[in-house]
């Protein structure tokens, strides 16, 4: 089993890959940043019996940096289905923060 965060899951190909990985057993953590999408989301996924591994979550694109180390530890699995304005950015932090999240462990 694998811990996904997948970024866009409220609708489309971001939303039929939560529901796929949840089913096929991985702990998925798809996140949107609608309201609506994530209520429903979270409504379909316990009428699948999937709440226990579909865990939906609101999130903006820089609060999915800190939840996706928290969470996943930034190695298990990442599936951007939305990507922000400055991608080298946002890549730049999640290696930073990681790194800074390792170091502090040790």
């Amino acid at each position: 089993m694998k811990n996904v965060l997948i970024t866009g899951a409220g609708s489309g190909l971001g939303r039929g890959t939560a529901i796929g990985l949840a089913k096929s057993g991985h702990r998925v953590f798809p996140t949107t940043h609608i309201w609506a999408q994530a209520t429903d989301l979270l409504r379909e996924g316990k009428e699948l019996g999937l709440d226990d591994r579909l865990i939906v979550d609101k999130l903006d694109v820089l609060e999915m940096i800190d939840k996706m180390i928290e969470v996943i530890g930034a190695d298990d699995g990442l599936y951007r289905n939305v990507w922000p304005p400055s991608i080298e950015t946002l890549i730049k932090q999640v290696h930073e923060r990681a790194w800074t999240l390792r170091t502090h462990s040790k």
